[in-house]
């Protein structure tokens, strides 16, 4: 994300939580002394509002006038970073994992590609030729995410998926409903079911995988 799709991006998120983009303008201005201090001060006031609020100290009217204070001083700190604060952030954040998506059905590969951007994924490949992609290449990457959509009937044999369960060593995120199929997989595959929750799963894996090299290379 360039430097107007982060502001852009923490100003939508402010409405629906505004803590959450203080601890983002947190780690944007680690570096920056004053603006860090500003971020810090307005977390405590956030937590001092929560603190009177759950204490019944003030009146709803008090209580949104001092919510949109601070939520305003937000928005100021947000067109305060800087362009190299922003890239800083971005590069700091990126994925570098090697990463395939698989998807099932080719009409669904642009959906897939807009759920990972770029400049966010720096080294993740999207296959919607619905064959196996070659093993050797495929054992190349850290991670396999396959798009089961659409799921298929009853007896569908999910001919693909097996490939990549059996035939392939990255573990694998399934993105879809659940398939008694993958039960006999416990320390293969791992599950995800929806847009919400498979950025937090890549994370989780990713961090996995980090652990796992280190304790190699002891």
């Amino acid at each position: 994300m360039h430097k107007s799709q982060i502001q852009s991006h923490l100003k939508d998120l402010i409405i629906r939580n505004n803590r959450e983009v203080l601890q983002v303008l947190r780690k944007i201005f680690d570096n920056n002394k004053g603006r860090l201090k500003e971020v810090l001060m307005l977390l405590a006031n956030l937590n001092r509002l929560d603190e009177n609020r759950r204490k019944g100290l003030l009146l709803p009217a008090d209580e949104g006038l001092q919510f949109n204070q601070i939520n305003n001083s937000i928005i100021e700190l947000i067109d305060l970073i800087s362009e190299e604060e922003a890239a800083a952030y971005e590069l700091e954040h990126s994925i570098f994992q090697h990463i395939l998506v698989v998807c099932k059905s080719p009409e669904r590969k642009e959906y897939m590609q807009s759920l990972f951007p770029h400049n966010y994924y720096k080294e993740l490949l999207v296959d919607a030729t619905g064959v196996p992609f070659p093993k050797e290449e495929t054992n190349a990457f850290d991670l396999v995410i396959f798009d089961n959509y659409p799921t298929g009937e009853k007896d569908d044999p999910n001919e693909l998926l097996t490939y990549y369960l059996t035939e392939t060593s990255p573990y694998i995120l399934y993105f879809g409903a659940t398939l008694p199929l993958l039960y006999g997989y416990p320390e293969k595959v791992y599950f995800t079911n929806s847009v919400f929750s498979i950025h937090a799963r890549i994370k989780e894996m990713i961090e996995y995988l980090k652990y796992k090299q280190s304790v190699k290379e002891q």
